[in-house]
């Protein structure tokens, strides 16, 4: 009879239940079991999906099931593991073995075996090859060495037993958190402590043993996820920050067991200098064989961590897996030992553990945070509590290496000092002194981000609790040449630019490292080729969401929404990257800081805050002095994730820098409309979900639809139905994310909206604001949303974020380095100023048109023409896209010799300084490229060897001018006499127009854009002809187009053709950029890739006086 009903007849899986998640997740386990070698945190993506795969089809009964007999299934295997059967079965490697074979060996009656076997293949941990016939698969070896061998024993025979009195034993504490090692489920099961039982019991004690020696094979070492090698190689005991030294102590690996951590990061890192030590209890060193002449520098010392640390001013304290076995008052115990023997502003302590996530906690360390608990009080800790625990023992966090989220990392902690100490240590570079000098301000998505201060002072109270007997520490001062403040894209943009440039830069952060969803994810065209001048597009590209159209959606007579209308997303012929992608800023950020962690130059730090900036006014007119000090602080929260959703930053009255932050601050207008922004897994029948839609409802209101990748969806939807305050406001906490998917559900009639999985919601009102300074005497500098903000439905703010550093990082760098003249440095918010009105400007005419009630019939003089939607996007597209930007005559700008008008004017009436600067160009000779706008790309061909090339991918972002050679037709004699002399008067100008030599061979990433030989030049000349190839040889060009080295040859690298390709046919270039084919002309492209001078060949003293009014004198 049975006693319960059958899994299968209890309950089944509805149809919409199965499609809540499966579609998703089969998609994705397919393409990754498609791509090659998964990095192991893409290997437990995988592992999630699959379970949650099987969650989505498993019934209620079939989950509780599976669970339940988990215990009887693991007794299956231990007794299987008794009788030698996975040695049996892997002996035959791949021939099969009979019941009967299996039983008669292992002496069992083979019925029991039959059943055991059952359970054993279904768990497949082997094959079933016919009826009772079995052999071995790629599971059954690991239950044959010591790895399997001994972890299995030590879950079913030490660990179990605990685990099956833990309800008992909690019941008895009245549910109470465990807080003593004495006092554990372990304890009450066995009469003693799980350290005790182990000593008293030397079977077990040997199965443990033998258990952590193996447990961590195949699996991520600490030394793989920490950066061994930049962390521990060049850093020393002393105050001269000499080298560590042979006799000097690099690492102390504490409980390291029988070491063979060291033994194979040793291998790893064999150059590392510097003594390691391992440290156990005797009995464990007892069975370890180092020897102190063998080479390896390792030595072995028995140890009780409960004891004062006997080794003092270690470089590193290593603890592996040990505080998850103690409770927080044993790790405080621990920590504060090892704290005394640490050197402060030198040592660092190393805790390589799990840290678990707030939310969605993998099982595996979900469970092994429950047997901690049972075996002897311990814990598996998340962030929020290692912090709290480290701060307890007078440490704090550095950072948190992490490869897995959730699993297990690395947390780098040092000692808390007096506050100034401590911030110091963490602000100031231990290996060069670093010199700020500017400082510019964004914030971006949520962030803030500044470049360049003079000197750091750091704030003696920000730490209170920090200060341990340091109470008198001295006030120390650290130096950079650039301050970023803010690692959003913004901040990261001009981090970029200083690390290609090689400007010592610091990048602070208030936020901790991680981001989460809701912020930025479009990326426009213009975007998409600052990445390529970078060489970080093909990622992005990659990784990212195609928009390729939009579908304009109205209401009918019948009050139905209907298709009205396709266009592109953006503007054909524009750009050779035509689409709109979409890309999660946390991985847009994520790819520019792999880019600037290559650079030696450019640290960043999170948690980090700045309280005030003091500019002082005697000194600003020397731009090698300091003349900006910034005072810092260890951020003790970041902002929380709603509050940075929201666009809440709020400063605290004790906070000097509300005052910049008032300088920002301009005129605010706002539409008065209630809207809504998430991220859904949508279950539609609605055509156009996977491309961009604006729809409009009769009287529901308006959604936009923004395809993302991996079929999410990010909705814009209005919200009709909530009301506003007397103040203009509504009650945030009325809306949830049923709110906005019925909201949706109405608009979209007659389609079905639904969705089981949401990302990510928020809401919002729109609003307009525009600072009214960008700078404070070009020392301080304000970028992205600190000086623009705007809806969001546009995808403009982390593109003309990034943009305005863009503009801005070059110029900082030139002039760090003493190349260009300050005064360069006005041109930034002359130049920004207008991109962002315009961006201002056309948001409210989009936002407006998009929240427009539909006109009800033509008698309706109060709603909108749905046409009128549809017209403003399309007068929009350009400027979204990156590429309505055109900078006006300045110092950086030439102003064409046929613009007759005297002056330009700024926002106050003032006459602008930088046009008179302005050095004479002639807009005519290239008709179709206009002065102040990017440069534009057409294919051109290498002369050399006819390979075919966007013109653009040889205008790298690398800090130097363009000097194009738009050499005409060169076949004719005449014409190919007035480049000989364009060449011979550049030549004669070479000390002052230096010329970077030698380039690459292929300009696409292969070296990261980085020109090799002479790299000290201020430009790059390229010239482009219109001559028949077969009609010129290299050798007819002179030879300031192709330089030649002794060692490496000629560079055949500078001269292209613009002509026919054998294969992608003519690029058309002399007619693109408008130039006589015949005559040519000569252009100045900026760093930042703006036409900045058009001149005749001839014309060099007027390309000369350009460069005069930029550069600083070279014999100055």
């Amino acid at each position: 009879m049975e006693a319960h009903a059958s899994p299968e007849t209890n309950d089944a899986t509805s149809a919409d239940d199965q499609q809540e998640t499966s579609p998703l997740l089969i998609h994705r386990i397919k393409e990754a079991l498609a791509t090659p070698n998964t990095n192991n945190a893409k290997h437990a993506e995988i592992l999630a999906d699959i379970s949650r795969l099987q969650l989505s089809l498993e019934t209620p009964s079939e989950t509780i099931y599976r669970i339940g007999y988990q215990t009887w299934q693991n007794a299956c295997v231990r007794i299987a593991l008794e009788l030698g059967v996975f040695d049996t079965l892997a002996a035959k490697q791949e021939a099969p073995v009979g019941i009967q074979e299996l039983a008669s060996t292992h002496g069992a009656e083979a019925l029991f075996l039959v059943r055991i076997m059952r359970v054993v293949v279904a768990l497949g941990l082997c094959a079933e090859t016919g009826v009772e016939e079995y052999k071995a698969n790629e599971k059954t070896g690991i239950m044959t060495i010591p790895q399997g061998i001994s972890s299995f024993k030590a879950w079913f025979d030490i660990f179990t037993p605990a685990a099956v009195k833990l309800p008992e034993y909690m019941q008895s504490q009245k549910y109470q958190n465990p807080t003593q090692s004495t006092s554990s489920a372990f304890a009450y099961t066995t009469g003693s402590e799980f350290w005790d039982h182990l000593n008293r019991t030397p079977e077990h004690s040997q199965i443990f043993n033998d258990f952590m020696a193996t447990r961590r094979q195949g699996r991520v070492r600490w030394y793989d996820v920490y950066p061994v090698g930049p962390e521990l190689a060049s850093f020393a005991p002393d105050t001269d920050n000499q080298p560590v030294g042979e006799r000097d102590v690099l690492l102390v690996d504490v409980g390291g067991n029988r070491g063979h951590d060291l033994v194979e990061m040793k291998a790893k890192y064999p150059n590392l200098v510097g003594k390691m030590v391992l440290q156990d209890l005797p009995e464990v060193v007892a069975h370890t064989s180092f020897d102190p002449d063998d080479g390896r520098g390792i030595e072995a010392m028995a140890h009780d961590f409960f004891q004062p640390q006997p080794i003092r001013h270690a470089l590193a304290y290593h603890f592996r897996a040990i505080f998850h076995d103690w409770p927080d008052s044993s790790c405080q115990q621990i920590l504060s030992l090892t704290a005394a023997a640490m050197k402060p502003e030198y040592s660092k302590l190393l805790i390589s553990e799990f840290v678990l996530p707030d939310t969605d906690t993998a099982l595996f360390p979900a469970t092994l945070d429950i047997q901690m608990m049972g075996l002897h009080a311990g814990m598996e800790r998340s962030e929020k509590h290692w912090r709290a625990l480290l701060d307890s023992a007078g440490l704090e966090v550095v950072k948190i290496w992490q490869e897995v989220r959730g699993g297990e990392g690395v947390i780098e902690a040092r000692l808390k000092l007096g506050s100034m100490q401590q911030l110091m240590s963490f602000m100031q570079d231990h290996t060069r002194p670093c010199t700020p000098r500017f400082f510019t301000r964004t914030r971006k998505c949520h962030g803030r981000a500044s470049a360049g201060p003079a000197n750091m002072l750091i704030d003696n109270e920000a730490h209170p609790a920090a200060m341990q007997g340091m109470a008198n520490a001295e006030n120390k001062e650290s130096e950079v040449d650039v301050l970023i403040i803010g690692a959003g894209p913004a901040g990261l943009m001009a981090a970029l630019w200083m690390a290609r440039c090689g400007i010592m830069t610091r990048v602070i952060d208030k936020r901790d490292a991680s981001l989460g969803p809701g912020h930025a994810d479009g990326i426009q065209s213009r975007t998409l080729e600052i990445f390529h001048s970078f060489d970080i597009f093909d990622r992005i590209w990659k990784e990212s969401y195609h928009m390729a159209e939009m579908c304009m959606w109205n209401p009918g007579s019948d009050g139905l929404i209907h298709r009205t209308s396709r266009m592109p997303n953006t503007v054909p012929g524009t750009s050779r990257f035509p689409y709109g992608v979409l890309l999660a800023q946390q991985r847009v950020e994520s790819i520019l800081l792999e880019k600037i962690n290559k650079s030696s130059t450019v640290e960043i730090h999170h948690s980090v805050e700045a309280l005030g900036i003091e500019i002082d006014s005697n000194q600003i007119q020397a731009p090698n002095f300091h003349a900006v000090t910034v005072t810092l602080r260890r951020a003790i929260k970041g902002h929380s994730e709603h509050a940075m959703t929201n666009g809440s930053d709020k400063l605290r009255p004790e906070e000097p820098q509300r005052v910049a932050v008032e300088q920002s601050r301009g005129y605010k207008e706002t539409v008065r409309a209630k809207y809504a922004i998430g991220y859904f897994m949508p279950l539609t029948d609605f055509p156009d979900i996977r491309s961009r839609c604006a729809v409009h409802s009769a009287d529901s209101g308006a959604i936009m639809i923004i395809p993302r990748e991996e079929g999410l969806v990010r909705i814009y939807c209005q919200l009709t139905s909530v009301s506003l305050d007397s103040g203009g406001r509504f009650d945030r906490s009325r809306i949830t994310p049923d709110t906005i998917l019925e909201a949706a559900q109405n608009i979209i009639r007659p389609y079905k909206l639904e969705c089981k999985y949401r990302d990510w919601w928020t809401v919002y009102q729109v609003g307009q604001r525009i600072g009214n300074h960008f700078s404070a005497e070009e020392r301080v500098f304000l970028a992205g949303d600190a000086i623009h903000t705007h809806s969001p439905k546009a995808g403009q703010g982390m593109n003309v974020s990034m943009q305005d550093t863009y503009n801005l990082g070059w110029k900082l760098a030139m002039v760090v380095k003493g190349i260009a003249k300050p005064s360069i440095l006005k041109t930034y918010e002359t130049e920004r100023r207008s991109v962002a009105q315009e961006l201002i400007s056309g948001d409210q005419r989009l936002s407006t048109a998009w929240s427009s009630r539909p006109q009800n019939g033509a008698g309706d003089q109060n709603g909108a023409a749905m046409t009128e939607f549809g017209r403003v996007f399309k007068q929009q597209q350009l400027s979204a896209m990156g590429f309505g930007v055109q900078y006006g005559p300045s110092i950086l700008t030439a102003k064409d010799s046929r613009d007759t008008t005297d002056a330009t004017w700024d926002d106050e009436g003032r006459e602008s300084p930088s046009k008179a600067d302005s050095a004479s160009s002639h807009q005519h000779l290239a008709t179709k490229t206009a002065l102040g706008k990017r440069f534009p790309s057409f294919r051109v061909l290498h002369h050399c060897n006819a390979r075919s090339w966007q013109l653009a991918d040889w205008l790298k972002s690398d800090g130097i001018f363009h000097i194009l050679l738009f050499a005409g037709n060169v076949s004719q004699p005449s014409q190919m006499d007035r480049v000989r002399r364009f060449a011979s008067e550049m030549t004669a100008m070479s000390d002052f127009i230096t010329l970077r030599r030698r380039f690459p061979s292929i300009p696409d990433g292969s070296s990261n854009g980085e020109p090799s030989g002479n790299s000290d030049g201020i430009a790059q000349l390229l010239a482009i002809h219109s001559a028949p190839r077969e009609q010129v040889e290299f050798h007819d060009f002179p030879s300031l187009l192709r330089p030649f080295d002794e060692e490496t040859g000629y560079d055949y690298d500078s001269i292209f053709v613009d002509e026919e390709s054998y294969f992608e046919g003519h690029g058309h270039a002399y007619d693109g950029y408008g130039v006589d084919p015949t005559k040519g002309c000569v252009m100045v492209i900026r760093p930042d890739q703006h036409v900045a001078w058009i001149g005749e060949i001839e014309d060099v003293p007027g390309l000369t006086t350009y460069f005069a009014r930029i550069l600083m004198d070279p014999m100055m």
